[in-house]
């Protein structure tokens, strides 16, 4: 990312009236000179290409309209159209002379209407260089709103450029660029009549051979300073070479309008006034109150006069460079500039805040890394501030990456720096940050230049530089290792010396670098011969690359030593022969320590030795190695020397196989492989005494190396061995197996299991099954005779497993109760039970057996099952089976109770039994044969339970029995309501259910009697005499029969009454009333309310509604009486307290607009209640989401909006609805052209859009000036020329956020086309490079326009293409055919048509000869049309053969438009193609034009072989364009002499005798040529 920084413009405000003067003024305020070098590319005699600018700032007053004149306008408001420079050589102080001769060129004066000579001609005196000018914007700042100058109005003022490249001679020195113009103005204060004074810029160049360009200052010099105060200015520069700058103060020049033939520095002086104590450095004078400095390092300069007027400064910037490690002055240039002191608004200077001066000026960072620090200004006053970042590192798009205030900078067309401001009232902040890249680093800091500026009249800045100084990444300074490389075919290893770095890049030239190249050593292998090279570069921590660190290596031919052994391998007691060559003496060393001498040795060594041969020729010592392997000796074991075996018994020979190593036995009779190390052998012995066999084996490594072992083999007769007949039997039954024993025999039975004996030849076998299924038991037996052989058999025994009869175990049943004997069935079981009663089956396996025991005491029975298995074995089992009587239970008779009753449950418990109830919920016991149950019915309907009890005997014989309970519910709780203090004798006293659950009640009355309403919720009661025990009490009897509890409500008979506390709200809000409170009626009895803080609105009975007065805490107290004929009674109630809160007030407005524009801002509503209230807004009814006191609303669309609010205060109290309206209108829109074009910028019409409102309009433009309309719906507008947007802003004035703005942006828009070019690739494209240039605001496409070079035809568009696009490729051409001319054409905003200079096209045209005899060469002729359209410099012609790759055959001078070449052996089919070559990088190709030639075979028949360049080789004139020929020479006899593939007449007959020689040449397709040719020597 790069950043962007907008270039400062200080303000310029030259004040006329400042005292009187001549009736006319010269326009000249100052200048600047700056050059920039750009190559050696120029004409022969003077290549050396510069850049020279002028800037020259001019005041463009107008002379009155109406003819006369005023004191201070000028002559050239615009400036002049040119200027003309000197030069001369710094070496010689002679002038350069150009060759733009004399001139006259016209120059209109267009700004100023009432000029009356505006047409003037610009005079170029021969030998100067004519510098046009390129722009000359106005700079004249407008001032701040509502401010005046004191003295009078500002005068407008040009800043002229002028620009052009000029041809320079080569000088040692360097160059002086003098420009003088005059006069300067007439009122200037520190000058010596200074209207007689002329204006010299002045700057020494650097030499061509020192390339330089000057520094270049960033910001316009023009500058008001006020009188009385410090001014600071910055004339900051910037050098685009990074050399070091001073700034000092200079003497301004006057120097001769001549054109001197020779200069000496510097020009002439200006005269300073005679009084004043004026010079360079003191420009106000040196009375009290004058001052001037100049900071050297940054070219900040505080000013301060204590007069009003003009004075002229001049500020010298010298460039320094290091060059061989001495600083040396290599140009300076200079500005010279007109100030003006006047009496300045009172206003106070911002300052920046104390962090911002308390931090370093001068940052240093590695490049790779980033900065990044704050800075902050105040103003005294309050005014706005523009804080402003000026620095080369703010380039937008260019190549830093910086930033302000996160703003990448703008940087305007022509300027050196970027800036980029950020904005605050008061006060104002901005982070810079600076992330380097790679490559950023140099000897000399970046300058970022602050300044602070405020908004007001009068403005003051202050300013500051701050530096970043980026180092260049450190790393490796040096490379170690070899140098000469002798030995080619060894890598070598080469270290980074010096600071080390993160990471490292190796490349090399000349060899191949062997594993990885990152790290601080390499290795290489160098594959070449002569100069090689190795490059090292550092990567930093930040990944940037440091300088590259150079060696160069001599690499030497490779040696043509050689050593070839006849055997290389060897096996132990073997000799070899190596023999060396390529050298003439020879040194051999063993590894062992032996040496030899001569080309060949023959060698025996004992074990592995490597042999060095070396040889000499002066500079490198080439050594060879050869390495004699001898192998390890071969091993052969056939294993033991004798071994003996049994007939068909395997034995293994030999030992285990040797890794590879191969195998070969015999005889091959019994084994079972030949070539293995260990072959298994069987053979046979029929006899029945022993036989004796001998086998060889032969082992070979795989080196070849050979061994040979033998072994005697004993074979004896083979044994017998007889298990006897496989058979079956049963489980635990004795069976014989075996036979006979046989003498000498030793016999061997396995598993020894069951059997009688092990080692007997015929033993007895008893074996058992416990399974149910056969068995299979294997016996071998292994018999032994007297020689040891051993032989076996083996016998199978089936065992049949016995019979199972489980009758299952023996048990106790209850009666009745069914149980299962035996077991499951087994299969192939057949069954039988006894006895058979009670059985479910008496063949079953496992039947089900029921009984009965109707006795009091337990009953027994056995039964027994025989069980026979499919092979008739047999078993019996027996089971007992004891049977107890069944118990007796009875959980008693249902029943139906009310809740909270009991009830006894069970019967009478028996001898030995045990009892369990469930569930146990509410019985006294869960084991007892009668618990009592307790009836719980917490419901209003009745609830069924079930219990079950269960019994079990002393036999663990269980039963049960179910019993049902209902519990009917009984009627809920009520409560009593009435008078709890009555007075004695009083009568009809209303008692009553509270929300009676009922309607049956009954009533009991203590202390007096039941008047009425037995049997109903409400009775009345007489009261009798005074007791304190009086009450009432009640209760009810459901439809179930259930009664609930009696409710007791106690009453007090007494003359003094306790009256009940009122009730009623205890929390109120002061405006909410009136609130009502009651206390208990009692009948007979009247109510009197006291109430403090509030009064009463009404009573009636026992009630009373209360307003209270105040907030805070009120009080309620009520008096009873009565007075029956017992007599009178009285009460007074406790107090009741009551938090009167307060409530909002209720006499506010809504503060708001009552008229506005649609969505021009939020409209904001008030309600100005107390502190931390609430408040509910609603709009058109719709509830809004803010709570506080400030509502914003956002008009959408036109009509009326309704805004209601409520406040609710701290306290919760809320206050009235307030309410207000707004009328919403349509929205202003401003209408009127978009964009204002050089040509089209004044009296541009502007209008709003519809508006309901009929009142006046406050408009304001910024960047332009209102001509007319200032308060109607129309005004008309001028806009300056110049690259910056302009606002229009218009407010109506009688409603609330109604304003419009709009953006008028300036379209500088031009089109320039570069280069037209044939496509290098098809001739049937032509490439155009193109720029719209100022093409920010421009939306047209840019019109490609192509015509016929000659036709007369006009152009004829052939695309479209984007204003961004800077390429386009026009395919319908045939550039073989035509020359074609192209035009570009952009339409900018205001409808002007722009157009490019037109370029024509190459077309070339080749013409083809063929050579002649003898050596005459093929020639091409090349002819083309001049390029038009960049200025060319030359001409380059490009050959390509056989499709291949394009050379440069010659250059042509820029006015060359053919060529012949000599070029006819070079191939066949040959094409050319030209190109025109210009400044810079500008090249335009031609289309390629091709001929053929036949390049037939010629053959010279003499080769005369002395050396003296003629014949010395048999020619065969063209063949080397014959690719896979064959060339075939034989002497006189036939012999073939000399045979080659692809001939190149290398053939010289050196080695052969004189005399005639034949020739056969065969071509690819079967063509051949046969002749002869003599040799002469």
């Amino acid at each position: 990312m790069r950043q962007t920084l907008l270039r400062a413009i200080f303000l310029l405000l030259l004040l006329t009236g400042l005292r009187p003067g001549p009736a006319m003024a010269s326009h000249l305020l100052g200048g600047e000179m700056k050059y920039e070098y750009l190559d050696a590319n120029g004409p022969v005699g003077t290549p050396f290409r510069y850049r020279i600018t002028v800037f020259i700032y001019l005041n463009w007053e107008c002379p009155p309209a109406g003819g006369g004149s005023s004191a201070t306008q000028s002559n050239v408001p615009d400036g002049r159209c040119n200027i003309f420079l000197n030069l001369y050589n710094k070496t010689t102080g002679q002038r350069i002379v150009s060759t733009q001769g004399a001139n006259t060129f016209p120059c209109t004066q267009i700004s100023c209407p009432t000029l009356q000579n505006p047409i003037q001609n610009d005079q170029q005196p021969t030998g100067t260089f004519r510098l046009p000018r390129i722009s000359n914007p106005s700079i004249t700042p407008p001032q701040p709103g509502g401010c005046s100058i004191p003295a009078g109005s500002v005068p407008p003022v040009r800043l002229a450029r002028y620009e052009a490249i000029v041809n320079l001679p080569v000088s040692f020195d360097g160059y002086y660029a003098v420009y003088t113009d005059g006069t300067r103005n007439f009122n200037i204060d520190n000058l010596q009549n200074p209207s007689n004074q002329n204006q010299t810029l002045y700057v020494e160049m650097a030499p061509p051979l020192l390339p330089n360009s000057s520094p270049t200052f960033s910001d316009t010099a023009v500058v008001v300073i006020c009188q009385g105060d410090t001014s600071i200015l910055v004339n900051n520069a910037v050098d685009p070479d990074g050399d070091r700058l001073i700034y000092s103060f200079s003497t301004p020049y006057n120097g001769n309008q001549g054109n001197a033939p020779s200069f000496m520095p510097p020009p002439n002086p200006v005269t300073y006034a005679t009084t004043g104590g004026y010079s360079a450095t003191n420009p106000f004078g040196t009375g009290a109150g004058n001052y001037a400095f100049l900071n050297a390092s940054n070219g900040i300069s505080r000013y301060a006069t204590s007069r009003v007027g003009r004075y002229v400064v001049a500020v010298e910037v010298k460039e320094y460079r290091t060059i061989n490690g001495s600083e040396v002055l290599i140009g300076s240039t200079r500005r010279e500039i007109q100030l003006v002191s006047r009496t300045c608004s009172p206003n106070n200077s911002p300052q920046f805040t104390p962090a911002t001066t308390s931090q370093p000026r001068l940052y240093t960072v590695e490049e790779g890394q980033s900065v990044s620090f704050g800075l902050a200004a105040t103003d005294p006053d309050g005014n706005p501030i523009n804080l402003r970042a000026n620095s080369v590192l703010l380039d937008g798009s260019g190549p830093f990456n910086a930033t302000f205030g996160g703003s990448q900078g703008t940087v305007l067309p022509g300027a050196p720096t970027g800036s980029a401001t950020v904005q605050g009232n008061g006060s104002v902040s901005g982070q810079f940050v600076f992330n380097s890249q790679c490559g950023n680093g140099r000897a000399t800091p970046y300058d970022v230049v602050i300044t602070a500026s405020d908004v007001a009249c009068g403005s003051k800045t202050v300013a500051d530089v701050f530096q970043i100084l980026v180092t260049k990444a450190i790393g490796p300074n040096r490379i170690s290792g070899d140098s000469i490389i002798c030995d080619r075919a060894v890598a070598r290893t080469y270290s980074a010396g010096g600071p080390s770095a993160t990471a490292y890049q190796w490349s090399v030239t000349g060899g191949v670098i062997q594993g990885a190249s990152t790290g601080n050593t390499v290795q290489v292998l160098w594959n070449g011969t002569g100069a090689g090279r190795v490059v090292l570069r550092g990567i930093s921590a930040f990944g940037c690359p440091t300088d590259s660190v150079v060696r160069t290596i001599d690499v030497r031919p490779a040696g043509a030593l050689a050593v070839t052994p006849t055997n290389a391998a060897i096996c132990p007691g073997a000799s070899t022969t190596l023999t060396a060559t390529g050298g003439t003496t020879y040194q051999w060393t063993s590894s062992t320590g032996q040496t030899f001498t001569g080309n060949t040795i023959t060698v025996s060594p004992a074990a592995t030795t490597t042999y060095s041969v070396s040889t000499s020729d002066g500079i490198c010592t080439t050594t060879r190695q050869v390495t004699v392997t001898v192998n390890p000796a071969a091993v052969a074991d056939a294993g033991p020397i004798t071994t003996a075996t049994c007939s068909g018994i395997p034995t293994t020979l030999g030992t285990t196989s040797l890794t590879g190593y191969t195998y070969s036995w015999s005889p091959a009779a019994g084994l079972s492989n030949t070539s293995a190390a260990q072959p298994v052998l069987v053979l046979t012995n029929t006899t029945s005494t022993p036989q004796f066999y001998t086998y060889y084996v032969t082992a070979t490594t795989a080196q070849g190396c050979v061994a040979r072992d033998s072994v005697r083999v004993t074979v004896n007769p083979a044994a017998v061995a007889s298990a006897g007949l496989d058979r079956t039997t049963c489980s635990g039954i004795a069976t014989s197996i075996g036979a006979a024993s046989l003498t000498g025999y030793s016999y061997s039975w396995s598993p020894a299991t069951g059997l009688s004996s092990a080692t007997a030849a015929n033993p007895t076998l008893t074996l058992t099954n416990t399974t149910n299924a056969q068995q299979i038991f294997t016996y071998i037996l292994t018999a032994t005779n007297g020689t040891n052989c051993v032989n076996s058999d083996t016998v199978r025994i089936a065992v049949n497993p016995a019979a199972v009869a489980n009758a299952g175990t023996n048990r106790d049943v209850c009666s009745g109760e069914t149980t299962t004997l035996g077991t499951p069935a087994l299969a192939g079981y057949s069954y039988s039970w006894s006895p058979a009663i009670g059985l479910s089956s008496a063949t079953a396996a496992n039947p089900t057996l029921t009984l009965t025991n109707t006795t009091s005491a337990p009953q027994t029975f056995t039964y027994t099952l025989t069980a026979t298995t499919d092979q008739t074995c047999v078993s019996t089992g027996t089971v007992r089976i004891t049977v107890n009587p069944a118990p007796i239970v009875n959980a008693g008779a249902d029943s139906v109770i009310c809740d909270r009753k009991t009830i006894t449950l069970g019967s009478t418990a028996l001898t030995g039994y045990s009892y369990s109830w469930s569930p146990a919920t509410n019985l006294s016991s869960a084991t007892t044969a009668r618990p009592v149950f307790t009836a719980v019915n917490t419901t209003q309907t009745p609830l069924t339970l079930t219990y079950v009890v269960t019994a079990t005997t002393s036999q663990i014989c269980v039963g049960s029995d179910t019993v049902r309970i209902t519990v009917n519910p009984r009627p809920l709780l009520d409560s009593i309501q009435g008078a709890a203090s009555v007075c004695p004798t009083v009568q009809g006293i209303a008692y009553s259910i509270r929300n009676p659950r009922g309607t049956s009640y009954q009533w009991l009355v203590t202390g007096g009697t039941l008047a009425s309403g037995q049997g109903t919720a409400a009775i009345t009661v007489n009261w009798g005499t005074a007791t304190p025990t009086a009450s009432v009490r009640a209760f009810q009897v459901n439809s179930l029969g259930c009664s609930s509890d009696t409710v007791v409500f106690p009453v007090r008979v007494n003359q003094q009454l306790v009256t009940q506390r009122p009730t009623g709200p205890l929390t109120v809000c002061l405006a909410n009333g009136p609130f009502t409170y009651q206390t208990q009626l009692t009948n007979g009895s009247t109510y009197g309310w006291q109430i403090i803080g509030g009064t009463q609105v009404s009573s009636s009975q026992n009630t009373v509604q209360v307003n209270f007065t105040q907030p805070g805490r009120a009080k309620l107290v009520v008096t009873e009486s009565s007075n029956p004929a017992g007599g009178r009674c009285l009460g007074q109630s406790d107090t009741l307290y009551v938090n009167v809160l307060p409530s909002p007030a209720t006499n506010l407005l809504v503060a708001g607009p009552n008229r506005a524009c649609v969505s021009q801002g939020p409209l904001t509503f008030s309600l100005p209640g107390a502190t931390g209230s609430t408040y509910a807004w609603t709009v058109n009814g719709v509830p809004q989401t803010s709570p506080g006191g400030t509502l914003p609303v956002t008009a959408t669309t036109a009509g009326t909006y309704t805004v209601t609010v409520r406040e609710t205060n701290t306290s919760g109290c809320s206050g009235p609805l307030y309410s207000t309206s707004v009328s919403v209108v349509p929205p202003l829109a401003i209408t009127g052209p978009a964009n204002y074009c050089p040509e089209s910028r004044t009296g541009l019409s502007y209008t709003i859009g519809q508006s309901s409102l009929l009142t006046t309009y406050r408009w304001s433009v910024t960047g332009g000036t209102i001509v007319s309309g200032q308060r109607t719906g129309t005004i008309r507008v001028d806009f300056p020329a110049g690259s910056t947007n302009a606002t229009i802003s218009v407010v109506d004035t009688a409603s609330a956020n109604c304003a419009a703005t709009f953006t008028v942006r300036p379209d500088n828009a031009n089109v320039a086309l570069f280069v037209a070019s044939v496509d290098a690739q098809d001739d049937r494209k032509i490439n155009l490079t193109l720029q719209a240039l100022n093409n920010t605001n421009n939306t047209s496409q840019i019109s490609i326009r192509r015509r016929v070079s000659g036709s007369g035809n006009p152009f004829q568009p052939v695309g479209n293409i984007a204003n961004t696009s800077t390429s386009y490729t026009d395919s319908g051409v045939d550039a073989d055919a035509n020359v074609y001319e192209y035009q570009l054409l952009l339409t900018n905003s205001c409808g002007t048509q722009l157009f490019s200079p037109t370029h024509t096209t190459i077309r070339a045209q080749a013409t083809a000869v063929e050579g002649g005899t003898g050596r005459d060469e093929g020639k091409v002729t090349v002819t083309w049309n001049p390029y038009q359209g960049f200025p060319v410099q030359l001409y380059r012609i490009y050959r390509r053969t056989a499709g291949g790759t394009a050379e440069l055959m010659q250059t042509v001078g820029a006015s060359g438009t053919s060529v012949q070449l000599t070029t006819g052996s070079a191939g066949f089919d040959q094409c050319f193609r030209v190109e025109a070559v210009g400044p810079g990088t500008l090249r335009s190709n031609s289309n390629e034009a091709c001929v053929t030639f036949a390049n037939d075979l010629t053959f010279y028949n003499v080769v005369t072989p002395n050396n003296d360049g003629l014949n010395d080789q048999f020619i065969i004139k063209n063949v080397e364009l014959y690719s896979g020929s064959k060339l075939s020479i034989f002497n006189r006899w036939g012999k073939e002499v000399y045979k080659t593939t692809d001939y190149r007449n290398t053939y010289d007959g050196a080695n052969a005798s004189a005399g005639v020689y034949y020739y056969l040449l065969e071509l690819p397709g079967g063509r051949s040529y046969k002749g002869w040719f003599e040799v002469v020597k």
